[in-house]
């Protein structure tokens, strides 16, 4: 959303509610489950699902509460297209305290000069 909102100049008057829009995430990635009875990491599967964060200071710097939701799929239920077992697709729901920090490392291009 950040990316967007910045290019269109579509900021509010709330620096809260843009940092939150700007959290807004998509989430995708690969999950090891551990099964009833089984090693960890017995059968890595897939999650998808969406979040986003809430600042605890009105500003980037500082403690974040996030939310993020959403659902795995184990190896068999992607292999044969649905879920046989309760633990081939679960939703989750995860709530995270995060501290974030900016680093400002004035990289520039080469070819950039100073204005004299």
């Amino acid at each position: 959303m950040f990316l967007a909102r910045y290019l269109q100049d579509l900021e509010s008057r709330h620096a809260w509610m843009d940092l939150i829009m700007d959290s807004l995430s998509l989430d995708l990635g690969v999950v090891f489950a551990q099964p009833a009875g089984e090693s960890f990491g017995g059968q890595p599967g897939l999650q998808a699902g969406v979040g986003f964060g809430v600042p605890v200071l009105l500003r980037v710097d500082g403690p974040w509460i996030g939310v993020h939701g959403g659902v795995r799929w184990s190896e068999d239920a992607l292999a044969t297209g649905h879920a046989r077992k309760v633990s081939d697709q679960a939703p989750y729901l995860a709530i995270t305290i995060v501290y974030e920090q900016l680093f400002m490392t004035h990289i520039v291009d080469a070819g950039d000069r100073r204005p004299e």
